[in-house]
C-alpha cells in the first residue's frame, strides 16, 4: 500500500504549526516496517516538522477492527542540497524511552562518538539514516558498544550501496547491557568526501 492523506488528520490546533510540536493521527492498513519506512509520510511533508508525534492505528486488511496503536515521531525532514531528494523519516516513539542523537558529519573516513544517559540504561533499538546517495561500492558499518568496564558491542547495522538518500537502517541489537555511556563507532569503506553524512537515533531506557 502507501500513504493514504484521506486518513491523516491533526489533533493540536494546526495554526500554531512550526511553532510548537503537533501531535497527528492516521489510519492504515499498512505495517510497522512500511510506515518507518523514508518518505511515507512524503505527501504531509510541508506540514510535518521534525519532533511531531504521529498515532498511528493499524487496521486489518478489510479495515473493520484496530489491530496494532503506536506512535512515530518525525525526526528528520528535509531535502539534499540542490536536489529535491528528501529525507523524511518518523521512527517509532515510546513513552518513558530517552532518544540519543549522533552524527556523522564527515563519512569519507571512520570515526567514534560517545553518548552519556543520565543514569545506567540499555539500548532499545537503532537507527541510521543515510543523508547522501550511494552508487558506488560505498559501506558503512556501525557499531554501538558500552564503555564502562570491558567494553562490548550491543548493536550494529550496515548501509551498503547502491542507496537512495534518506536510506533508513535499523540496528541488531545483539546483547543487552546497561551502561551510562556508549560509543557509536562508523567504520567505511569506498566512501569520499563528497558522500553524505549519517545520523544515528539510538533508543534505550
Amino acid at each position: 500500500m502507501a500513504f493514504e492523506k484521506m486518513h491523516f488528520s491533526s489533533v493540536d490546533n494546526q495554526r500554531c504549526a512550526g511553532e510548537r510540536i503537533q501531535t497527528w493521527k492516521y489510519e492504515t492498513v499498512d505495517g510497522q516496517a512500511e510506515v518507518i519506512g523514508n518518505g511515507y509520510f512524503a505527501p504531509v511533508s510541508e506540514s510535518l516538522r521534525v519532533n511531531d508525534l504521529i498515532h498511528i492505528i493499524q487496521m486489518d486488511g478489510n479495515r473493520e477492527f484496530a489491530v496494532l496503536n503506536y506512535s512515530v515521531r518525525v525526526r528528520v525532514n528535509e531535502f539534499a542540497e540542490g536536489t529535491r531528494d528528501r529525507a523524511l523519516i518518523a521512527l517509532p516513539d515510546r513513552e518513558g524511552v530517552i532518544t540519543a542523537k549522533v552524527v556523522f558529519g564527515d563519512i569519507s573516513t571512520d570515526a567514534t562518538k560517545t553518548i552519556s544517559f543520565d543514569g545506567s540504561r540499555t539500548i532499545k533499538s537503532a537507527y541510521a539514516t543515510l543523508l547522501g546517495k550511494w552508487g558506488g561500492s560505498e559501506t558503512a558499518t556501525l557499531t554501538i558498544s558500552t564503555v564502562s568496564g570491558s567494553p562490548a558491542a550491543v548493536a550494529s547495522a550496515t548501509i551498503s550501496a547502491p542507496e537512495t538518500y534518506g536510506k533508513t537502517q535499523a540496528f541488531t541489537v545483539s546483547t543487552v547491557r546497561a551502561d551510562g555511556s556508549f560509543s557509536v563507532a562508523l567504520d567505511v569503506t569506498g566512501t569520499t568526501a563528497d558522500s553524505g553524512s549519517i545520523v544515528v537515533h539510538i533508543f534505550a531506557e
